[in-house]
């Protein structure tokens, strides 16, 4: 789903007294933009967020029910913050890096308003894998940095992330070590997060998969919820 580029101005809405919908209770108009800002999931019950910076034109999605948000600066106030609440949210790692990055496909957490993030209860990133031009990867340092971005996100409950595929054995189980420690501490300050959960990439196998499960599940006990919820599958 493609989110449209919307820069809604700050302060009080202006009377809308001719538009229908704003004559109803506040009640009627919660349970339509609830029902409005409803997405069909996919089979893993998620559902998946670009922005115009992450999909090739080609690509993106032609119509978006977040366009609802672009009407006018009521709705945009009142409605923001139910897509977030209601939905798991799945985003490629690339967009939760700081728009100052060198990643095209950054920024989308600079581009939410503090209020609709503070909507967000879960989310799923997608970390890219191997390509042509990088002989192992997600490079952990990925994590490091996506666990940083989302100290924005102060009411985020659960963060799962799923791991692309082309490991490189000893490379890989090196630098999952280097960087656990960098990686602790952004978790320290997630505060709100009671469940973290990694699935490893298939190609992952043997005694390197185990080694990084053990780096996985010690890492996350720096969750400051000492009942959070651990997985790595």
């Amino acid at each position: 789903m493609a989110t449209p580029k919307v820069r809604v101005p700050l302060g009080l809405p202006a009377e809308q007294n001719q538009s229908r919908l704003f004559l109803l209770p506040a009640e009627i108009r919660t349970y339509i933009y609830e029902l409005t800002l409803l997405v069909e999931p996919d089979a893993d019950g998620d559902v998946f967020i670009a922005h115009d910076l992450i999909r090739p034109a080609n690509l993106r999605t032609k119509s978006s029910v977040l366009a609802l948000l672009a009407t006018c600066r009521q709705v945009y106030q009142e409605a923001g913050g139910i897509f977030l609440h209601q939905n798991k949210i799945c985003v490629p790692h690339r967009a939760l890096y700081p728009k100052s990055s060198n990643f095209k496909a950054s920024g989308f957490l600079d581009i939410t308003n503090q209020p609709r993030l503070d909507s967000l209860r879960h989310l799923k990133v997608f970390v890219s894998g191997a390509t042509k031009k990088v002989n192992y990867f997600p490079k952990w340092e990925v994590l490091t940095v996506v666990c940083k971005s989302l100290r924005k996100a102060r009411a985020l409950e659960s963060l799962t992330f799923v791991l692309g595929s082309g490991y490189r054995g000893r490379l890989w189980v090196k630098h999952v070590q280097q960087e656990m420690v960098f990686l602790g501490r952004a978790l320290k300050k997630l505060v709100s997060v009671t469940e973290l959960c990694f699935y490893l990439p298939d190609d992952l196998k043997g005694t390197y998969r185990e080694t990084v499960r053990t780096e996985l599940e010690k890492v996350a006990e720096k969750l400051p919820k000492s009942e959070a919820k651990v997985c790595v599958l």
